[in-house]
């Protein structure tokens, strides 16, 4: 709130200039001068409360915000009373009960993978913990009563079409992806690869499903970039799950290097939205289409003809993270290359030696 006598238009464009750099939407401007806000030569609260409501009337929607708000608070509140209530056994220390609660999430999620220090057995324990919160959030807002006028209507109009562009893939990439990650190693974790060596080849025969016709202009472009992305089922990275290969070296034996852990992976092509036509069979592929990233916007191309077993310390620290891809994208590409995996004849797994 800026209260001043100097209602010019430079202070009102400054002070909103001011709030764009430090602060994000919703902000109104509401010009109220002083002797309006008086009655009987009283500062007059009521009066006040009257021209803010009237103005704040006209943005309801910020009421679906603040219903979706109290919806994550009180939903956690809900988890933690409930999980409280779990360790409420009469007679027993509440602090032992709790702590070995814990501990149980940590060991169900981790399986034979012994984790020692507390601060991994916390993490671990919290995964299935958190999984539970989404469903309480839910209940929260089943219940919620919008603080909306009966007026309010959710917008059907659509925007000029760049920035109808602009509000879906900024709104995909809400739903697609997630740039920040606490693994850079984790399950959906997507990697841009140069497209170098027998790598070239798997660039090209997903240029030749997704665009066939004009599959040489897609691999001149620099609008198009081959990624990789981890599809390991969570249990396995949790557990540590590694795997013994068939041929044994005499090296192995004596290095005792019998287990090396290895990832699954699906090929993909990043390109740029609108820079080509996809002209592919949609049952072979899998497609994240307009999304923002970077500030440009973007199509993820996932071809599940070719799926790869790759060692992890192939990768590690050498190729470049992209962003890792939300839980339900994830779980939804497993399942289709798992569909995939079993359609025969038309599936090949390379393992990269």
């Amino acid at each position: 709130m800026l209260w001043t006598k100097h209602g010019s238009q430079k202070v009102l464009t400054d002070f909103k200039r001011y709030l764009d750099l430090k602060f994000t939407n919703p902000y109104y401007a509401i010009c109220m001068a002083k002797g309006d806000c008086k009655r009987d030569g009283e500062f007059s609260t009521a009066i006040i409360k009257q021209n803010l409501e009237k103005r704040l009337s006209e943005a309801n929607v910020i009421g679906l915000h603040t219903a979706w708000e109290n919806a994550v608070f009180n939903g956690s509140v809900r988890l933690s009373n409930r999980v409280a209530e779990v360790a409420n056994i009469g007679g027993t220390d509440w602090s032992k009960v709790m702590s070995r609660a814990f501990y149980k999430l940590y060991e169900a999620n981790s399986g034979k993978n012994t984790l020692f220090s507390f601060r991994d057995q916390f993490l671990s324990a919290c995964e299935p913990y958190g999984k539970s919160l989404s469903n309480e959030i839910g209940v929260v807002l089943h219940k919620s009563d919008f603080d909306v006028s009966s007026r309010f209507r959710l917008n059907a109009t659509e925007l000029s079409d760049d920035d109808e562009q602009k509000l879906a893939g900024r709104i995909n990439s809400l739903l697609f992806y997630d740039q920040e990650s606490v693994d850079s190693e984790s399950p959906g974790t997507v990697y841009i690869v140069e497209a170098k060596s027998r790598h070239s080849n798997i660039l090209k025969a997903l240029a030749a499903d997704f665009f066939n016709s004009i599959k040489s202009e897609v691999l001149k472009s620099k609008d198009v970039s081959l990624c990789k992305i981890i599809i390991t089922p969570a249990c396995d990275c949790a557990q540590k799950k590694s795997f013994c290969p068939i041929v044994v070296t005499k090296k192995m034996r004596e290095t005792k290097k019998l287990r090396t852990k290895f990832d699954r992976i699906v090929w993909a092509i990043l390109v740029k939205h609108g820079a080509f036509k996809v002209e592919g069979k949609k049952t072979r592929c899998y497609t994240l289409e307009n999304f923002e990233y970077s500030g440009a916007y973007y199509d993820l191309l996932i071809g599940l003809d070719a799926m790869g077993i790759e060692i992890v310390r192939k990768y590690k620290g050498r190729q470049k993270r992209l962003f890792s891809l939300t839980a339900q994208v994830l779980a939804d590409l497993q399942s289709k290359a798992s569909n995939q995996l079993n359609r025969i004849g038309i599936c090949s797994v390379c393992v990269e030696k």
